[in-house]
């Protein structure tokens, strides 16, 4: 999409509906990228429930959702 790889998965044994998403590490600006897929998903960012922060440990946002 638009020059941008992506990967998709749901792991079938996560009892959450989570879908995971990797973004190539070609790109430097990870939210750019991610604007594009949510987008053309037509869902907004409150879709996110968790990401890696800069040192590859994931923070959950649920939490901070109202």
């Amino acid at each position: 999409m638009q020059g941008i790889d992506f990967a998709l998965r749901r792991l079938e044994s996560n009892p959450h509906p989570d879908v995971f998403v990797w973004i190539s590490r070609t790109q430097t600006d990870t939210d750019a990228p991610l604007d594009v897929l949510l987008d053309a998903l037509g869902i907004g960012t409150e879709a996110i429930t968790f990401r890696a922060d800069d040192e590859d440990a994931f923070v959950d946002l649920r939490a901070s959702q109202p």
